[in-house]
């Protein structure tokens, strides 16, 4: 996942498999994105104001403004919901409705 300055992999593990950001797209045009993301410094930047966490590049932009829900926490707290949102022009932001650290979610969309 190509992540902007101050926003890093947060590589998930689970079990034996480490659940890394990544985005790929199939055949028929349909990009699938898998995010799970951290400020870097690890400090509470996921806010309401909608962090640019990453661009995605040409070829995997949606036609318009996508948006759907993930899971966001603050360092060393329990969570809620996040917002993921990706722009037509390749901007990748995430929405907090607390400030968060982290932010994990998917979303999925048919590229222009």
């Amino acid at each position: 996942m190509p992540f902007v300055e101050g926003f890093v992999d947060r590589g998930l593990v689970a079990g034996d498999h480490i659940l890394a950001s990544k985005y790929c797209k199939d055949l028929f045009g349909r990009v699938y994105i898998k995010m799970s993301v951290q400020s870097d410094p690890l400090e509470n930047t996921i806010t309401a104001d909608a962090s640019i966490v990453a661009m995605i590049p040409e070829g995997f932009r949606p036609r318009e403004t996508i948006i759907a829900t993930a899971y966001g926490w603050p360092n060393n707290s329990v969570g809620g919901i996040a917002t993921i949102s990706v722009r037509a022009n390749g901007q990748v932001l995430v929405f907090g409705v607390s400030p968060y650290a982290y932010a994990h979610g998917q979303i999925t969309y048919l590229a222009k």
